[in-house]
């Protein structure tokens, strides 16, 4: 099983597509609606076997589901989002429907770095009477 790498990493859902800002390198994620959904499945404890099983009776579900939601774990854990962890229990039922390939049956996670600077300054903390707020350390 998978939970989010707490508390480096936080999101949020706005029109069915998460998106994920790792608050250690400033970096932020996009996912699509498939991407979004079994995302969000995975942090509360489904089994990337439960959400395959779930999806592949969906009408236009790809034959290799299984493997495509492997493969995008494997993305997830690579760039720290989800750690795996055991400890929570999936009640086994999902909302997998057509809806989820509204954007077709592909996972889309775009990577962003251009607000990196922003988003690990510290600006409560990294305070410089002299220099304004906030002053980042020599080396960030």
């Amino acid at each position: 099983m998978y939970a989010l790498n707490l508390p480096r990493m936080f999101y949020d859902v706005s029109e069915n597509h998460a998106i994920i800002i790792d608050s250690g390198t400033g970096n932020y994620f996009l996912l699509n609606v498939l991407a979004s959904k079994v995302f969000l499945y995975l942090t509360r404890g489904a089994s990337p076997e439960e959400l395959g099983a779930a999806l592949s009776k969906v009408p236009g579900c790809p034959e290799d589901i299984q493997k495509r939601i492997e493969d995008f774990c494997g993305q997830l854990v690579s760039e720290s989002i989800l750690n795996t962890d055991a400890s929570e229990q999936f009640d086994g039922n999902t909302d997998a429907g057509p809806f989820w390939f509204s954007e077709g049956v592909e996972f889309r996670m775009d990577k962003f770095g251009d607000m990196a600077d922003l988003i690990v300054a510290d600006p409560i903390h990294d305070v410089d009477e002299a220099c304004g707020w906030p002053v980042l350390k020599e080396g960030d």
